[in-house]
């Protein structure tokens, strides 16, 4: 809760600021005191700080430092054992975990040993998973159709699309909001008529997923179903843009208008640090030149992506954000309280009417009432166009050796990865 957000945390400070403090009482008990109510609260205490040693970890020197981040001392089930740059990470399991012989942690943590490799290119994972190497990865709906056939699969390696009620994450498209030639709604949600979701679903994805509707997986009870996707046109495209005073004058192929005194094309640049997101942006660029909108799209390393984020120095970006909890609090993302110091409110959005809700849904312990609130909430948000929601994953793609035994292929709410066993 630094206010000069000495610790990098900005990203966390909306789950913990209604904690006034903290007591001991007792050798293995401490008692939260709460300065509001907020719907969260027990879950953020109890399962978001992790309890680490304070001999350890309280004041460390420059030299303790490199020594921790490569130790990571904790009350896990699991101990790490080795670490690799340039290979991966082994866990061991370990031999004093409060949770051995609880009952209620029966069935779970079955390994003796783990070993996560890094391995950058989806096709070597795949070579290398038939070879034997690998127990288990994640496919994307591309690998699944097209990538696991051949002599081993269905007899080695076994390759599973499911679904549940997990928490998906969603890949967008982030307008600066604060660069003068995006901060009209009108012209962002032109644009985003100019990105052909339903064409890279069938392209790309094989219609496994959906076109997204908003700032949240459209599965979730907190996403309004009256909420529609943003369609590819063209036209409509173009007829809102010349209402936004862009034209263009005979001989030019880019619109532009004058802005902040300043004739502007409406050209900008998209920076994207995931190779995986080049298909989508080059067809969308494509696309949008024949409408008189120029991007240009800039692959960046992650760190130097990570810090013009940080540093609000980009016009428009493509990542995605991970699937969160269940429950959706948008504070950390969508709340004007969340722009400054690095907050992940990095679009620096501003809506009175949204903060409102999102404050108002925080205090509001019936789940009933609170998701009626925050769906106006997902529907205001994506009237205002501050991203360009891209899809929605309908289902969940992996691979397993025959070695995996499971109980099923996954649980209500999570992949249960934690239950898998090795046969002998």
């Amino acid at each position: 809760m630094d206010p000069s957000n000495k610790y990098k945390t900005a990203d966390k400070k909306s789950y913990f600021e209604n904690i006034k403090s903290v007591e001991i009482t007792g050798p293995n008990k401490v008692k939260f005191i709460v300065g509001k109510p907020y719907f969260d609260n027990f879950n953020q205490v109890a399962n978001s700080l992790l309890i680490v040693p304070k001999h350890l970890y309280k004041d460390p020197s420059k030299e303790q430092e490199k020594i921790l981040n490569k130790t990571l001392v904790g009350t896990g089930p699991y101990m790490l054992s080795e670490f690799d740059r340039a290979k991966g990470i082994i866990l061991k399991a370990n031999p004093n975990w409060w949770g051995k012989n609880d009952p209620n942690q029966k069935g779970i943590y079955n390994f003796n040993a783990i070993n996560m490799r890094f391995i950058s290119e989806i096709d070597v994972a795949i070579q290398r998973i038939e070879n034997g190497d690998l127990d288990y990865i994640g496919l994307g709906a591309e690998e699944y159709m097209k990538k696991t056939s051949g002599p081993k699969w269905g007899k080695e390696v076994l390759k599973v699309k499911t679904q549940n009620k997990q928490a998906r994450g969603y890949g967008f498209i982030a307008f600066n909001l604060t660069n003068p030639m995006l901060s009209s709604k009108k012209t962002r949600l032109a644009i985003a008529h100019l990105f052909n979701r339903r064409e890279m679903i069938k392209k790309f994805l094989y219609d496994l997923s959906l076109p997204a509707t908003g700032p949240l997986y459209q599965q979730s009870e907190y996403a309004d179903p009256t909420v529609k996707p943003i369609e590819y046109d063209p036209k409509l495209a173009l007829k809102l843009l010349k209402e936004d005073g862009w034209s263009s004058a005979p001989g030019e192929t880019v619109l532009s208008k004058t802005v902040a005194g300043k004739k502007t094309q409406l050209s900008f640049t998209i920076i994207n640090a995931n190779k995986d997101f080049e298909k989508y942006l080059t067809l969308f660029r494509e696309d949008a030149k024949k409408s008189g909108v120029n991007i240009e799209v800039k692959f960046v390393e992650w760190n130097a992506f990570l810090k013009l984020i940080d540093e609000r120095k980009f016009e428009a970006a493509c990542l995605g954000w991970g699937g969160g909890d269940i429950d959706w609090d948008p504070k950390q993302i969508w709340h004007s309280d969340s722009i400054a110091n690095a907050g992940s409110n990095f679009v620096s959005y501003r809506n009175s009417t949204v903060d409102k809700l999102i404050d108002e849904a925080r205090v509001i312990m019936d789940k009933k009432e609170r998701v009626k609130r925050l769906r106006e909430v997902y529907r205001l948000i994506a009237e205002d166009v501050p991203y360009l929601f891209m899809f929605n994953s309908k289902y969940i793609f992996y691979a397993h050796s025959k070695h995996v035994g499971k109980e099923k292929d996954a649980y209500q709410y999570e992949l249960g990865t934690n239950y898998w066993w090795l046969k002998p």
